[in-house]
């Protein structure tokens, strides 16, 4: 169903669903297409007349969020890195030289 703005709104069994599609990205580490096709696979168990598709605006969703979860852990390493490097005895400050590129290096970001 569509609501205010087109904004996707889900009830009853499709939030379930899409809970334990969520639920099996995360803890599983999977990919969500493989997560939906697991979560078909019980899902055939349980009733094998229900058909699992999934959008590719939830899927665009999923993934960005998952990406922007991503960053944020990224940049959390890259201040606990520096903060290590500060506090290194100077015997070990040649260990910063190994360090990876900088901020700025569109490879990591």
């Amino acid at each position: 169903m569509r609501g205010e703005r087109n904004r996707l709104i889900f009830k009853g069994e499709a939030v379930s669903i899409l809970r334990r599609l969520e639920e099996l990205r995360q803890r599983e580490r999977l990919p969500i297409r493989k997560a939906a096709t697991l979560l078909r696979g019980e899902l055939a168990a349980e009733d094998a007349d229900i058909v699992l598709f999934v959008k590719p605006e939830l899927e665009i969703a999923v993934l960005q969020d998952a990406l922007r979860e991503a960053c944020c852990e990224r940049n959390r390493w890259r201040e606990y890195a520096l903060a290590l490097q500060a506090v290194l005895p100077s015997e070990l400050k040649w260990m910063t030289s190994t360090a990876p590129p900088e901020a700025e290096d569109r490879r990591l970001n």
